[in-house]
């Protein structure tokens, strides 16, 4: 019955695409032409909401929180486990100050002849004078990380 259905689906909207495509073939007045077409085109779309931040912030959150320790597998268990190791390393090595080889080394990596960001400092110029700014910028970064505040603004365009 179901595969029926299905055929006779198929088969219906397949008939109704190709009507349009013939009226849209022997239609002359241009504004119809166009209407109709749109029409068409709008058939298939799908109105979607937009689901706002926090929602899903908090649904990420709790998604698996609350794990139930009794009736998990050992398989499961032993993820578990391995989750909080590797997350409390994470931050155990996000902790230390920056030295200046990584900064040399991230100056090294980047590629010339791109356009600046919202700082207007090109990668050029940071190539150029690295050996004057690494010192300031191990002060900078190193402060601000002592400081343990993120700054909002970053990231956001003018």
């Amino acid at each position: 019955m179901t595969k029926q259905y299905k055929g006779l689906l198929r088969y219906k909207k397949k008939t109704f695409d190709n009507d349009i495509i013939q009226s849209l073939v022997k239609e002359k007045n241009t504004k119809q032409f166009w209407s109709t077409l749109k029409s068409a085109s709008n058939t298939n779309t799908v109105n979607e909401q937009t689901v706002p931040v926090d929602n899903l912030l908090n649904h990420i959150n709790t998604l698996h929180s609350n794990i139930d320790e009794n009736y998990c597998t050992p398989n499961q268990k032993i993820i578990i486990d391995h989750t909080n190791i590797s997350q409390s390393n994470q931050n155990n090595c996000l902790n230390i100050p920056i030295i200046e080889s990584e900064i040399k080394k991230a100056i090294k990596k980047l590629k010339s002849k791109k356009t600046a960001g919202n700082d207007k400092i090109r990668n050029e110029m940071l190539k150029c004078g690295m050996y004057v700014i690494v010192l300031p910028l191990i002060k900078l970064f190193n402060f601000i990380l002592n400081a343990e505040e993120y700054i909002l603004t970053y990231g956001q365009k003018d």
